[in-house]
């Protein structure tokens, strides 16, 4: 496999790799050591030392002993989870000797080809030994038997200021305004922050802080003074020095300055007091958090008796554990909630001070608002970032829990820190077990968070979804997709669904769904990458490029920030020079590779110079003039540069190349040839129908178990390819075949899009293919069920047999009642079982895995498509003798009307035609490239066409054809040649539905709906209308009476009643006479039914009976 093949998954498993190699150990070091005295002289200390996560193993339960390596097709066969085993190891310091103990917290999901999984170090032999396809890309999860990966979700970017003019924000609270500025960070620990600064009418400010899943408001002026402790003179000539000094600009600092009046915090100490003294309940635990291990009617009484005021209850709890000052906690809600980055005040109060200047020039309109749908202020959430939040959530909890559980013994039941058997207990109920969450993000997508507000934009579900193998486009194309998630699928407004110039070279133009999802899910260009490395340039080479180190919290100049630090000022005269070292630097660097630095200069924009190396960013590759080196630019760098394009469109004073005009399209839409001859819509088209298309998904397939996959028999390399179809190998895993085609109106069968297929073809293969399904036997949820047959046999289909419709597939024996419980086949059609699989479930009892092979051969109604978005429906199989025919007596496999082409101006596939023949005759594959030609290169119809005209053809493409039907030559010339056709997996066998009579519904007795229950489809209303406007009452007799509920009803014609008795008299008059059998459907019997039990009665007017 190619590099370039093997980097698709790449920013899945580095984000993966970085979790298990830095989150993990970062969280460690972040836990606070938990301190319980008992009263009596006791001290005990419970601190973390480490949390190791083991490689796969499977485990016997038959048998205790050491587990054995497990591969990820074992887990596929058997439905387990591939994950490994979590241990903390805490240190247990009782009277100051310490002792270790391992404590396992359950099982992470481990990331095939991952540096925790087997498979990371093999080889192509090796992964052939474990059963794997040699192509395997990794980057996902296997859980419960499926491959799952966490999706790519685009958030705000970390570390940039965002200026927000939103209207609805000034319903939010009294005097806020439509203006705000929101700036996001990560704390230690790696779990997102995101704080906000607001403007009110009354031109004060308010910053909003999120803590756990709750909105809070504090006013400006108290966040800076407990940030500095400066004089309001100070902070004034620090708002006007970042504002420029601009005496426009310096009027709106002066009105802010008038609110710190109200607020009667002046100092350092008192501010952040106020603070502590109303937030400490999130940092301590209250009496409702002690925990007893046996609830014993003395426990309840010292519970009861505990006091409610939360001052005396923390004075209660200071003889037994450290208990923070007021001031203490002020400090940790600023470092928890405030610029949560950095724990420096002084770097915090410098950011808050660059947030504020950004919103009052918002709020002056000196600059614009940012767009918050634009590339440039985003960056990707990936599985790390969902694993780091999940694991340092659950951390907090194990910490709460245990302070809970030494409390209580000590408090509740005045017990002794000394009992190992109470530690034991204590540890039983603080270490919980993590694996649910895991698998619950797995399973459904959903992730339930307290910091999800602040994570994920309030986004709890759509994280995870699985990586379908319908073909290997398909599968790799989950990889590269990005979504903006899915809170804006709710959202009716089309500016979220855009393209923007700014996804230019990052997010591919083409490569995205029509319908619902358009512009919400879109794919990364194929040579965009994502950041993964965090590192920091120097400080000193930033001094030595001419900055000036930030002195006395005063910013002069352009200020210089660092990953949302700000180290410092240079002046504007300076900053393009001093950038321009920078960028230097970073290109003979491999550490600063993904470095983003620029000089924010434009009109409407706040200056700095801003340098970001953070990870998750999306990068692109683009050539530096000066430096004649590949640069890695990102996304809001990009805005701020100068970068010539390859056309004959001149760029003034360019300071970038672009290196391929094909960099912009992702793998999918750059494997599309000739794609910019043909309009948009049709290359949008492409891209789905590709990943729809029966064709190769796995050279490993029959170890695997996949619930249904598309096979295509004997597909083939297309003829005409581009340059990105063989940079990543897809020529391994093609999805259609080259096929003779003409353009041509022959029969009456090739309109609307229909397409007339060579009967003849087909018999020698056209397209023939299959469906492969598993069906899956795990009986660990019923306990009393087994695997096999009361004669002792193992109850499952031999290999090779074939299953028709209503025929046994496998027999299982209920224990409880000795009876045999049989599983037929309800599929409607039949099935060969290819492979039958044994396993051992969890439990010990014995499992299956059957893949069944259900041949596909053409038929009227399937789907098929070219390259270049020319689908259409098989409308008939013609026979060969009856298709026109060329002069050296070739027919065509597949007749398209010419009328597909004049409104869908596909004049890609036009030129395929005559390419593919040239390649036909040639021996040679043909370049197909977008952009290879026009423009700078030659004209595509001429390239081809000369070359044709040498093999003795006409340059147009255009061949004279004969009549199958009469054998004369047909008047005009005929388009005819080779054209690469995929058959979509739509096929009329998976889809039709036909039935007369059948299951109804117990209630209404009308037909049950879905086609696996044979039911029936809804007639509603308007097809009733068009069919009464047609006046085919007879056919609306046999759907709504006959093969539906009708039914027959004694009826009254005295009090003109409904019987609902099948005994021959009226309900109402107690008499036969006046019965007569009126036939009805018989959900109006139902709905007399229901009125009748309102207390409502129906009577009916009858005439000529």
């Amino acid at each position: 496999m190619s590099e370039e093949a093997e980097r698709l998954a790449f920013p899945h498993i580095n984000s993966y790799n970085r979790f298990v190699a830095v989150a993990i150990p970062r969280i460690v070091r972040n836990f606070e050591p938990v301190t319980v005295n008992d009263g009596v002289g006791n001290t005990l200390t419970l601190s973390l030392d480490s949390i190791c996560v083991d490689s796969p193993e499977y485990f016997d339960p038959r048998w205790k002993g050491p587990g054995r390596k497990t591969f990820p097709y074992e887990c596929r066969i058997t439905s387990r989870p591939y994950q490994g085993k979590i241990t903390a190891t805490v240190i247990v310091s009782i009277n100051g000797n310490p002792t270790v103990e391992h404590v396992q917290i359950g099982h992470l999901p481990v990331m095939v080809k991952s540096d925790l999984c087997h498979l990371s170090a093999m080889d192509e032999a090796g992964l052939l030994k474990a059963k794997e396809d040699m192509g395997d890309l990794g980057g996902y999860f296997v859980h419960n038997g499926l491959e799952k990966l966490c999706r790519l979700i685009q958030t705000q970017k970390k570390y940039l200021p965002v200026g927000v003019y939103r209207p609805s924000m000034a319903k939010k609270i009294k005097n806020m305004s439509e203006y705000a500025v929101t700036f996001r960070s990560h704390d230690k620990n790696g779990c997102a922050s995101q704080m906000a600064l607001h403007y009110l009418t009354d031109h004060s400010i308010r910053v909003k802080i999120k803590i756990r899943k709750r909105e809070y408001f504090i006013p400006l002026p108290m966040i800076l003074r407990a940030l500095s402790g400066k004089t309001d003179k100070e902070i004034h000539r620090s708002i006007s020095a970042a504002l420029g000094n601009d005496p426009g600009l310096v009027e709106y600092a002066t009105l802010l300055l008038q609110s710190f009046s109200c607020e009667k915090r002046v100092t350092q100490t008192e501010a952040i007091s106020y603070l502590g003294a109303r937030f400490k309940l999130f940092f301590e635990i209250g009496a409702f958090g002690l925990h007893a291990d046996k609830k014993t009617s003395e426990s309840k009484k010292i519970l009861n008796e505990l006091p409610k005021d939360i001052d005396a209850f923390y004075a209660v709890l200071e003889k037994y554990t450290e208990i923070s000052t007021h001031a203490e906690y002020g400090r940790k809600l600023i470092n928890a909630a405030v610029a949560v980055h950095t724990d420096d005040f002084e770097e915090k109060y410098q950011v808050v001070i660059l947030c504020v200047a950004k919103l009052l020039m918002v709020v002056a309109q000196k600059v614009v608002p940012d767009n918050s749908d634009s590339l440039d202020s985003h960056e990707l959430i990936t599985v790390g970032d969902i694993f780091t939040e999940i694991l340092a959530e659950k951390v907090d909890i194990i910490r709460h829990r245990l302070v809970g559980s030494l409390l209580g013994h000590v408090i509740l039941h005045n017990g002794l820190l000394t009992s190992s058997t109470f530690l034991k207990r204590a540890f039983k109920y603080a270490f919980i077990d993590i694996t649910s969450t895991f698998g619950q993000l797995l399973s459904t997508g959903n992730l339930v968070l307290r910091n999800s507000s602040n994570f994920a934009m309030m986004q709890q579900t759509g994280f995870s979804i699985q990586a379908e193998r319908l073909n290997y486009w398909r599968f790799f194309s989950h990889f590269r997709s990005v979504h903006r998630g899915a809170y804006f699928e709710e959202i009716r407004t089309t500016s979220i669904r855009k393209l923007l110039p700014e996804s230019w070279g990052f997010l591919c133009p083409v490569h995205t769904p029509d319908g619902a999802p358009c512009g919400l899910l879109t794919h990364l260009a194929h040579q965009c990458e994502i950041s993964h490395l965090s590192h920091r340039m120097p400080i000193h080479e930033l001094v030595e490029l001419g900055m000036l180190l930030a002195v006395g919290g005063t910013i002069g100049g352009v200020p210089v920030v660092q990953n949302g630090v700000v180290l410092g000022s240079v002046t504007s005269d300076l900053a393009p020079v001093f950038v321009q070292g920078i960028r230097k630097k970073k290109i003979q660097n491999k550490k600063m590779v993904y470095l983003e630095v620029f000089y924010q200069n434009h009109a409407g924009v706040q200056p700095a110079v801003i340098l970001v190396n953070t990870p998750n960013r999306m990068m692109r590759p683009v050539l530096n003039i000066r430096e004649n080196a590949v640069e890695y630019i990102g996304t809001t760098e990009q805005a701020f540069l100068q970068i010539e394009n390859l056309g004959k469109t001149k760029t003034t004073n360019p300071t970038h190349r672009e290196l391929d005009a094909a960099n912009m399209l992702s793998v999918v839409a750059g494997s599309t040839p000739l794609g910019n001859f043909n309009p948009s819509p049709r290359n949008i088209y492409q891209c789905q129908m590709a990943k729809q298309s029966m064709g190769t998904p796995l050279n490993s397939q029959k170890y695997r178990t996949d619930q249904k996959t598309y096979v295509l028999d004997s597909p083939q390399v297309p003829i005409l390819l581009t340059d990105i179809y063989k940079k990543f190998n897809l020529e391994r895993y093609p999805i259609g075949k080259n096929i003779m085609i003409a353009i041509v109106s022959y029969t009456g069968y090739d309109i609307e899009d229909a397409v007339v297929i060579n009967k003849a073809s087909v018999n020698r293969g056209f397209m023939r293919g299959a469906i492969l399904k598993t069906e899956e036997i795990n009986l660990k949820k019923e306990k009393t069920k087994t695997l096999g047959t009361l004669m002792g046999d193992d109850g499952l289909p031999s290999i090779g047999a074939s299953i028709k419709d209503g025929d046994e597939i496998y027999t299982v024996v209920d224990n409880e009642v000795m009876e045999e419980v049989k599983t037929k086949n309800k599929s409607m059609e039949d099935l060969r079982v290819e492979s039958v699989a044994v396993f051992d479930t969890e439990d010990g009892k014995r499992g299956a895995s059957i893949r069944f092979r259900i041949p596909r051969l053409p038929a009227i109604g399937d789907k098929f498509s070219s390259r270049h978005g020319q689908k259409g429906v098989c409308s008939i199989l013609y026979e060969d003798e009856d298709m026109p025919f060329s002069e050296s007596g070739i027919t065509p496999d597949l007749i398209i009307n010419p009328h597909a082409f004049p409104s869908r101006m596909s004049m890609g596939m036009f030129i395929e035609n005559i390419a593919t023949k040239v390649g036909a005759y040639s021996g040679e594959l043909q370049d197909g490239s977008m952009f290879s030609y026009g423009e700078d290169g030659p004209d595509a119809h001429v390239y081809f066409g000369d070359k044709l005209e040498s093999y003795g053809f006409r340059r147009g493409g255009g061949e004279t054809l004969y009549s199958g039907i009469t054998g004369k030559p047909l008047k005009v010339d005929i388009f005819f040649g080779m054209v690469y056709y995929q058959r979509l997996r739509h096929m009329v066998g998976d889809k039709y539905q036909v039935r007369t009579v059948g299951p109804v519904h117990n209630l209404t007795k009308q037909p049950i709906g879905g086609r696996k229950r044979a039911g029936g489809i809804r007639l509603g209303e308007m097809e009733r209308d068009a069919l009464i406007s047609h006046g085919a009452t007879t056919i609306i007799q046999d759907r709504m009476m006959a093969c539906s509920d009708g039914a027959a009803f004694n009826v009254c014609k005295h009090c003109n009643t409904l019987c609902f008795f099948n005994a021959f008299k009226c309900t109402g008059c107690q008499s036969p006479k006046a019965l007569v059998r009126v036939a009805f459907p018989y959900v109006f019997k139902y709905l007399v039914a229901e009125l009748a039990a309102m207390n409502i009665g129906c009577r009916m007017k009858f005439k000529g009976i």
